[in-house]
């Protein structure tokens, strides 16, 4: 079992392949910091998509969500 941080948090939609999302954690940091802000903890995954069902990684999404202070 797992909590969820309670606070602030920023998200970002990546859509396609797992083995891109360098760029989507690249531009979630940048776009913090821009703010002012800080990461206040690990980020964490939701996987909308479901490979058995979405054969074509280029429709994936997985929303990445980043606690902050």
């Amino acid at each position: 079992m797992s909590t969820l941080p309670k606070g602030d948090v920023a998200v970002v939609m990546h859509v396609g392949p797992c083995d891109r999302m360098e760029t989507t954690y690249a531009a979630l940091s940048t776009w913090v910091a821009e703010r002012g802000r800080e990461p206040a903890g690990a980020p964490w995954e939701v996987y909308l998509s479901d490979p058995a069902a979405e054969p074509n990684p280029e429709t994936w999404r997985t929303e990445v969500f980043l606690p902050l202070r």
